[in-house]
């Protein structure tokens, strides 16, 4: 398979969540997928005067998602894994956003209250809480994503003849 083919696999099968993807596949088209990304977040960076850089990273990020996620799905459908294995990276920030989430809720003059007399007599504190909280969010995710990276790279299995699993 050529560079150039691999690559128009990838766009083409944007969508397709249950193909399968082989190393040859995948890899030429992860590797022109981030290189784009960079050349794009590159040119948001020069541009960061006129267009506001974090908003439209995030915009660019959300667009070369699914394709990427779909492509490693089919990767992981090739070697024998589960395609939802592509979303545990996104576990732990998923976890800090339902925390995030219910504190926004507890709006209680009480919770509100706690909260900011913590802010203002205990600062050190608060930030310690907060930067424990997110280096173990960033571990936790790194972690998941080597795992995952890992399964992508492993060798194609074949595919089952029948539905008990017997090649």
């Amino acid at each position: 398979m050529t560079f150039a083919s691999a690559i128009r696999r990838g766009i083409t099968g944007s969508l397709d969540w249950k193909g399968r993807s082989s190393r040859a596949e995948y890899l030429p088209f992860i590797c022109a997928a981030a290189l784009l990304l960079a050349a794009i977040v590159a040119v948001l960076w020069q541009a960061r005067d006129t267009v506001p850089f974090g908003w439209a990273v995030l915009l660019v990020l959300a667009l070369f998602y699914l394709p990427v996620t779909a492509a490693g799905a089919r990767r992981l459908n090739d070697v024998g894994e589960r395609p939802g294995l592509m979303l545990v990276p996104l576990m732990p920030v998923a976890g800090l956003g339902i925390v995030l989430l219910v504190l926004c809720l507890l709006k209680t003059p009480a919770t509100v209250m706690a909260m900011l007399l913590t802010l203002w007599f205990m600062p050190g504190l608060s930030v310690t809480v907060a930067l424990l909280v997110l280096g173990t969010a960033l571990i936790a995710t790194l972690i998941a994503f080597s795992h995952v990276t890992g399964l992508l790279l492993l060798p194609s299995q074949p595919p089952l003849d029948n539905q008990k699993g017997l090649a």
